[in-house]
């Protein structure tokens, strides 16, 4: 099990990135946990609802990266979208699920056979004189079914328990996602990204499809994703055959 003193447990909040950033702000050490029940203002990309009933494991993660990892900040969101299905691939292989189903889309959602079934949203926090933290969100249907959500997005999302037919332990999901996560984390602060931009390829879903990439101001174009770079950046084929890298700070994806 996680230790338990790393771990800060919420019936209903607003956001667990909320509680992250309240407790960093204290002074919470690297690896505290929050997680929550439900969360009523849980948010996505962009401030988009991320929609949290009971059911799902609904945590984040306090990340205080050393001064080189600064610049390569933006990546963890492509590891921590890798650390969530490493965690969906032992539960699947646990519940005889075909873990090849399980694929990531850039940059932070997991899908199985092309259904959302987690989120990455990572927030950082600057501190005046000192370097930001992050917390970084994770959200994973586990026993909450789309059933549950808004109408809209009902067809494009899934759970374990939909795929499965059984609940599946939250706590025990907590573990494994625990786990991976430390992991991948530490993995992100060796220096070295080359591994998870490895894992990450191996799962993409979107390379060589026809997509929809969206501007801040609402601006829209076709473009074909063909791979990440280092940095975790989105490589693209254009109309015009030109390629670009972009930024998923400054762009969406609709599928």
């Amino acid at each position: 099990m996680p230790e338990t003193k790393r771990i800060h447990r919420f019936g209903v909040v607003e956001s667990t990135n909320d509680e992250i950033r309240r407790l960093g702000l204290a002074g919470a050490p690297d690896g505290t946990i929050a997680v929550a029940a439900e969360q009523r203002a849980g948010r996505g990309r962009r401030g988009r609802v991320w929609h949290s009933p009971c059911g799902g494991l609904w945590m984040s993660v306090l990340v205080r990266p050393g001064a080189k990892d600064i610049a390569r900040l933006p990546a963890l969101s492509i590891a921590a979208g890798v650390a969530a299905a490493d965690a969906l691939e032992k539960v699947f292989v646990e519940l005889g699920l075909p873990p090849d189903s399980i694929g990531l889309s850039w940059p932070n959602d997991v899908l199985v056979d092309m259904k959302k079934i987690a989120g990455i949203l990572c927030e950082a926090t600057s501190v005046e004189n000192s370097i930001p933290f992050v917390a970084i969100g994770i959200g994973i249907n586990v026993n909450n079914s789309p059933e549950q959500l808004p109408a809209e997005i009902q067809e494009h999302s899934t759970s374990v328990k939909s795929l499965s037919g059984n609940n599946w332990p939250i706590e025990k999901m907590l573990e494994i996602i625990t786990i991976m996560i430390d992991n991948r984390i530490a993995e992100f602060k060796s220096g070295s990204l080359d591994n998870i931009i490895a894992e990450w390829r191996k799962r993409a879903v979107l390379f060589g499809r026809n997509v929809i990439l969206q501007s801040p101001d609402g601006n829209k174009r076709k473009v074909v994703p063909v791979d990440i770079d280092n940095r975790g950046r989105l490589i693209v084929h254009n109309d015009n055959g030109s390629t670009e890298s972009v930024e998923f700070e400054e762009t969406t994806l609709i599928r």
